[in-house]
């Protein structure tokens, strides 16, 4: 799609700055239907002078449209990719109330042609990203929630039921987190699947709590501080996430397609065989849905079993061409990262339920009036040469020196709770008192009341 210089004329002004980063700008449009779209335009700091092939880009919005769309029907909302004139881009790189709210590092970026048509001539145009605005909720809340691997497939002789989230969150601190999240990934999933209530807010809390460190990304507000969330509004989140179980299904059941130690090992050999590709097009992804991905992503999210549906993925795996079996391992891979955004409100007086159902919002309390949509985002290719590390992530967290430890205090038959402030306590004292009292404060910060520390940088 290509914006005509009139549409880009008319564009012009109606503009309002999100945020940026890497080689993306973020614009809210504000004209006169500004609840609709949001374009992200390329850019770049100019650090590597030259040409971007825009391939990628053309790549990932082929891989999105074909294989995810279909799957997650009714859950994404992927945006059409447009061609905008390098001069707009250039004229809204500069345009002064956009770069009143850039931070002082990004504003000598430059804009960079992604056109390559013609390379060597002429600069042509820039690919920008028109989709719906996900973070429009009037008189609601939006939160951006990462689910992360909703499977248990850490088998530690000590602990037969931890998450690779679980693990990450014992090895990243205090280098990377200023605290050891108590969310658990599986038990949110299966309190959605067996509508417990309780759970989910069990979890939420653990959710809210951990995001009063500001390193931890899983729990986000928009227009807020996710751990300054009141109890009631999660209350209402939870509702809307028990009627989401359909969507967590299908998340649960693409992430199977990268979960537990057997399949790593299936992909190493595959990445082998395939001969070491370092990128699959999405050609190759249409292909393993086409010929088997569709149907074994069905019979995964019918099978409730942890152990039984991973060994279907490795077996199914090792009859397999090469080149498809890593486009699903990556393809999990992919959505174990992937977020989903939330948006809770309450219908007012005057508001049709169909108007908003068109806009995939759906019913969570009859007699509250509460209704909910969710949105899966972030779902990128992952690159094949990054296969070699994926396919060694659960035995190279088993010999973390940290997971030994938190190993150590369950064979002292601690709980894992107990043992995670063991091993927080224990990462403290080699730390020193400054550093490690900082990390307490985050702690205690999470169960207090009044001014929060944590930013939403949408």
């Amino acid at each position: 799609m290509k914006l005509t210089a009139e549409d880009e004329a008319d564009l012009e002004g109606l503009w309002e700055y999100v945020n940026e980063g890497g080689m993306n700008m973020i614009l809210r449009y504000k004209g006169p239907t500004k609840d609709r779209n949001v374009v992200a335009k390329s850019s770049d700091c100019g650090k590597a002078p030259g040409r971007v092939d825009s391939s990628w880009l053309e790549s990932d919005s082929r891989f999105q449209q074909a294989v995810l769309q279909p799957v997650l029907e009714g859950y994404v909302a992927f945006g059409t990719l447009v061609e905008v004139s390098q001069s707009m881009v250039e004229r809204l790189n500069i345009e002064p109330s956009i770069q009143q709210s850039r931070r002082p590092e990004r504003l000598s970026a430059e804009v960079r042609d992604l056109d390559t048509s013609a390379v060597g001539g002429p600069p042509s145009f820039v690919w920008g990203t028109l989709c719906p605005d996900l973070t429009y909720c009037p008189q609601g809340r939006t939160y951006e929630l990462k689910p992360k691997l909703g499977v248990e497939d850490c088998l530690l002789p000590e602990c037969q039921s931890l998450s690779r989230f679980t693990l990450l969150q014992c090895i990243d601190y205090p280098k990377r987190k200023r605290s050891i999240s108590r969310y658990n990934p599986s038990a949110l999933f299966r309190a959605i699947f067996a509508g417990d209530g309780a759970a989910v807010s069990e979890q939420l809390g653990h959710l809210r709590r951990a995001s009063a460190d500001p390193r931890q990304n899983n729990f986000r507000v928009l227009g807020g501080n996710a751990c300054d969330a009141s109890d009631t509004e999660l209350e209402d989140l939870k509702e809307v996430l028990l009627r989401a179980r359909g969507v967590f299904a299908k998340l649960r059941a693409f992430g199977l397609l990268a979960a537990g130690a057997a399949v790593e090992e299936a992909a190493q050999e595959l990445y082998a065989a395939a001969g070491s590709p370092t990128q699959l097009g999405p050609e190759v992804f249409e292909e393993a849905f086409t010929h088997c991905g569709t149907v074994l992503l069905a019979r995964l999210e019918a099978d409730m079993d942890d152990g039984a549906a991973t060994e279907l993925v490795r077996r199914t795996y090792r009859d397999l061409r090469p080149q498809w079996g890593l486009a699903l391992f990556l393809l999990g891979r992919s959505i174990q990262d992937a977020s989903l955004v939330v948006n809770v409100r309450r219908m007012q007086p005057g508001e049709s339920l169909p108007s908003f159902r068109a806009l995939r919002y759906e019913e969570a309390d009859e007699v509250g009036q509460l209704i909910g949509r969710i949105t899966v985002i972030d779902t990128d290719i992952k690159p094949a040469d990054r296969i070699p590390q994926y396919a060694r992530t659960l035995r190279d967290y088993g010999s973390h020196r940290h997971v030994e430890h938190l190993r150590s205090f369950l064979k002292e038959g601690q709980n894992l709770d107990e043992s995670l402030s063991s091993v927080q306590a224990l990462l403290d004292r080699t730390l020193g008192s400054s550093d490690g009292a900082l990390n307490r404060a985050y702690e205690l910060e999470a169960m207090k009341d009044g001014d929060r520390i944590f930013h939403f940088p949408f």
